[in-house]
């Protein structure tokens, strides 16, 4: 149940911000239960999501993944930490202490 509620509020977020079904979705967060939400609230919102794990050595693998992997949408918990690592035509969806998420993690860049 602990899931239940943010990823559905992630997959109404998604919705609001015009995420359609089939859209590719990269997720970029720190903390595991907040990439299993952002995956949980793709799957309910139809999305596909490419989690990758985010850290502040990896953007270089984050650019390389966004890009092959063709992603429409990127959630990630703080857009100024990740506005470099994506393309323009990627919108950045930023889901971090004032998103749908109520969780805490420590390990939240």
């Amino acid at each position: 149940y602990r899931t239940l509620v943010p990823s559905k509020k992630t997959a109404s977020f998604a919705q609001k911000n015009d995420v359609a079904h089939g859209d590719l979705v990269l997720v970029a967060y720190t903390c595991p239960l907040k990439i299993i939400c952002a995956i949980y609230g793709c799957w309910y919102r139809g999305a596909v999501p490419v989690p990758v794990k985010a850290a502040l050595d990896g953007y270089a693998f984050i650019k390389c993944v966004a890009q092959q992997s063709n992603a429409t949408y990127a959630m990630v918990a703080n857009k100024k930490n990740f506005a470099s690592c994506f393309e323009k035509h990627i919108k950045l969806l930023e889901i971090g202490k004032f998103g749908p998420f109520f969780l805490k993690c420590d390990s939240e860049i």
